[in-house]
């Protein structure tokens, strides 16, 4: 603006006119010297708000794909994390139904072992009965008992080696497993 007052004295005179026609004029110069370079001032701030935020546009896109990595990637581990939930709690459930189930084998082979004990002792009894009596007739009775006694060795047995079937074998379901004890369980 300085340079422009000194360019109009020095072209025009340097005295302040009193005439509305040299203001006039000297508005026109003002104008004319101005309005293009404020117009330029003004396009070379719009060209640099284009390129800012163009800059602003590229680093958006940026951040959101990494965002979209981060996210995507903390999905895959959620998903991973509830597989190994999932596979933890069939496992788990797995383990307690056959925990139940070896506590029925368990309870079968109680049962089986007071069959035992029982022929035994009745056995026992019995043979001292016929001890004390000789004559006394006890062949099909006692038969009969040792008879009991041996079918029930042998399904304490197999109840045996099914619980130890049940106890080392994996499973991956719970059908699975039920499965597998309904068959093996009727084979007794």
């Amino acid at each position: 603006m300085a340079i422009s007052i000194y360019f109009y004295q020095n072209t025009f005179g340097g005295d302040i006119s009193t005439t509305s026609n040299d203001w006039s004029a000297l508005g026109a110069f003002f104008g004319g010297i101005f309005s293009p370079t404020v117009s330029f001032v003004t396009l070379v701030a719009i060209l640099v708000t284009i390129k800012l935020q163009k800059r602003m546009l590229e680093t958006q896109a940026s951040e959101f794909s990494k965002l979209y990595q981060i996210q995507t990637k903390t999905l895959e581990e959620q998903e991973d994390q509830l597989s190994h939930i999932k596979a933890s709690s069939e496992y788990e459930k797995v383990t307690a139904y056959k925990q139940t189930l070896l506590a029925v084998v368990a309870q079968r082979m109680d049962l089986h072992q007071k069959i035992i004990d029982r022929c035994s002792s009745s056995a026992e009894y019995m043979l001292e009965k016929k001890m004390e009596k000789p004559k006394l007739d006890l062949g099909t009775t006692l038969e009969e008992n040792l008879k009991k006694k041996e079918e029930s060795e042998n399904k304490l047995n197999d109840l045996a080696n099914l619980s130890i079937a049940i106890a080392i074998t994996e499973y991956q379901s719970t059908s699975e497993l039920d499965k597998q004890f309904a068959k093996d369980y009727e084979a007794l």
